[in-house]
């Protein structure tokens, strides 16, 4: 009878650490999908951040441009 409910208990036991096991690996999925989607998230604001940097700059180049034209224009009449 001892030998029918060690059995069990071990049997037992190996279903659980089984089972905690698996909450492990799952868990560890978790925290590296987590990662990999705060990773993606920080690449593509870098990347719209970048984006609207150069859109700005070219903004800015065109303004002087065109104020540099405006005061040859100006002088130019004078």
């Amino acid at each position: 009878m001892n030998i029918l409910r060690y059995e069990h208990h071990q049997k037992k036991r190996q279903e659980q650490e089984y089972l905690d096991q698996q909450r492990r690996l799952i868990m560890m999925q978790k925290v590296a999908d987590l990662r990999q989607f705060k990773h993606t998230q920080i690449a593509n604001f870098q990347e719209n951040y970048f984006q609207q940097l150069l859109q700005e700059e070219q903004q800015m180049t065109e303004r002087l441009k065109k104020q540099k034209l405006l005061k040859q224009e100006q002088f130019g009449s004078q």
